[in-house]
């Protein structure tokens, strides 16, 4: 920025990711998923031997993409191709969005999260996220009025400077 500044709590963002180290999750809109199985996929980041396939299915069933494995013989080991081909691009950020659930952050950015999904995957996702409330701190940044009509605080940027930002509502 020209002038002003983000701040994470009382932090720079650079400090709090340092502080915080694994507590934050960002999903972007366009996202990296490495040749290899959904089950890495979604553990990525964590050691082999510490994954627990219980829990990656119950991340997957959360982002909804357990259907779209009920349809592969080979389960969580579907092979998703180079750079996640086989996937379509909502299946890839449903992908990186249970990775995040998986890892259970507390603090999640989500950079346009239904722009790659059809409608009604669009709400069931925002259903998802919405369940995450109160015990996950969410920003969501989005074009889709959808995607953020359940959100505590709206704010909107206009030629990088925020305009007309108040609370949507009160929180309790």
């Amino acid at each position: 920025p020209m002038s002003g500044s983000a701040m994470i709590g009382d932090l720079p963002p650079l400090q709090a990711i340092s502080k915080w180290s694994g507590a934050i999750a960002y999903v972007p809109q366009s996202v990296a998923v490495m040749g290899g199985s959904v089950r890495e996929n979604v553990a990525y980041g964590i050691s082999p031997h510490e994954i627990h396939d219980g829990l990656v299915s119950e991340a997957l069933e959360r982002a909804h993409l357990a259907e779209f494995l009920a349809t592969h013989r080979d389960g969580l080991e579907t092979i998703v191709g180079e750079d996640g081909a086989r996937l379509s691009g909502g299946q890839r950020q449903r992908v990186s969005f249970a990775r995040c659930i998986l890892q259970n952050k507390k603090f999640i950015i989500l950079d346009e999260p239904t722009s790659s999904v059809d409608t009604e995957n669009a709400r069931i996702m925002m259903d998802t996220i919405n369940n995450l409330k109160g015990s996950h701190t969410i920003i969501i940044i989005s074009h889709n009025y959808d995607a953020i009509k359940n959100v505590d605080y709206i704010f909107n940027l206009q030629e990088g400077k925020f305009i007309n930002n108040t609370p949507k509502r009160k929180i309790q």
